[in-house]
C-alpha cells in the first residue's frame, strides 16, 4: 500500500515511481499490477486509454481539463448542499469537501477505482486525485498495488442478501458509521436500484429521516 499526500486540488503522481522510491527492485520480476484506489475521486485511468494519451502527463492533466470544464467547481450542485447531506455529522459537515465537480469529472473522464496495467519502468502509471486539497485541508489518499504474473479463479459462490420486506432492489447493505459529534454510532440502511448506466441510492435512518442520492447528487430528502 502506498499512502499519498496531494499538494494540490488536481493532484497526479506517477506511482510506478513511488513503487521504486519505496520498495526498490521488489515487484520488477511481476508482469501485471492491480492498482485500487480507496477514494471515490482519486483513481486511474485504463491501460488502453492511458496508452492513447501516451502515458504522458501533460496529456493527461489536459484531458483531465477538459472535463473539469464541463464541470465546473461551485456550480450550485445539489450534491455540494450540506445541509441536506443527513449522513454526515456535524463535524464532518465542517471538513467534508465541495466536490460534486469531482465526482463528475471523475466518472466523465473514465476514472477507475481499480485497474490493471503492464508493470514496465517506461510505462509510468498515474494516481490522478481530483479532490486533493479543499481549503487548507490535505487530504491523505491510499492506493493498493498487488503485482502478479497469472490470474486463477480459486472461489466463485453466491450469498444470500436479507432485503426489507417489499421493497424491490438491487443491492443492499447496512451500513455503520462511527459518529464524531456523539460516542456512538449512527446506524443506517442503504438501498441501491441500477438501471442502465444510472443509479438511485436510499439512506433510510432510525429516526424516519431518508435521503436520495440520483447518479451521485442529492435530489430529496424526507
Amino acid at each position: 500500500m502506498l499512502e499519498l499526500l496531494p499538494k494540490s486540488r488536481l493532484y497526479v503522481t506517477n506511482v510506478s515511481d513511488r513503487i521504486t522510491e519505496e520498495y526498490g527492485s521488489l515487484l520488477r520480476n511481476y508482469h501485471r499490477l492491480l492498482l485500487c484506489s480507496l477514494h471515490t475521486t482519486a483513481g486511474y485511468l485504463e491501460e488502453d486509454l492511458s496508452a492513447k494519451l501516451g502515458h504522458n502527463e501533460r496529456r493527461l492533466r489536459q484531458f483531465i481539463r477538459s472535463f473539469q470544464k464541463i464541470f465546473p467547481q461551485n456550480a450550485g450542485y445539489s450534491h455540494d448542499r450540506l445541509e441536506l447531506r443527513a449522513e454526515l455529522a456535524k463535524c464532518e459537515k465542517e471538513k467534508e469537501p465541495l466536490n460534486a465537480d469531482s465526482h463528475l469529472t471523475f466518472i466523465g473522464a473514465g476514472l477507475e477505482n481499480c485497474v490493471e496495467h503492464v508493470n514496465e519502468t517506461d510505462s509510468p502509471v498515474y494516481f490522478v486525485d481530483l479532490d486533493g486539497v479543499y481549503k487548507k485541508h490535505h487530504r491523505r489518499r491510499s492506493t493498493v498495488i498487488l503485482a502478479y504474473n497469472k490470474r486463477k479463479l480459486v472461489y466463485h459462490g453466491e450469498f444470500r442478501i436479507p432485503v426489507p420486506e417489499g421493497r424491490s432492489i438491487n443491492s443492499f447493505a447496512p451500513i455503520t458509521r462511527h459518529s464524531c459529534a456523539a460516542d456512538r454510532d449512527q446506524d443506517f440502511f442503504k438501498e441501491e436500484h441500477r438501471r442502465h448506466n444510472r443509479w438511485t441510492v436510499h439512506y433510510f435512518y432510525p429516526d424516519g429521516h431518508v435521503v436520495n442520492f440520483k447518479d451521485g447528487l442529492v435530489v430529496g430528502k424526507k
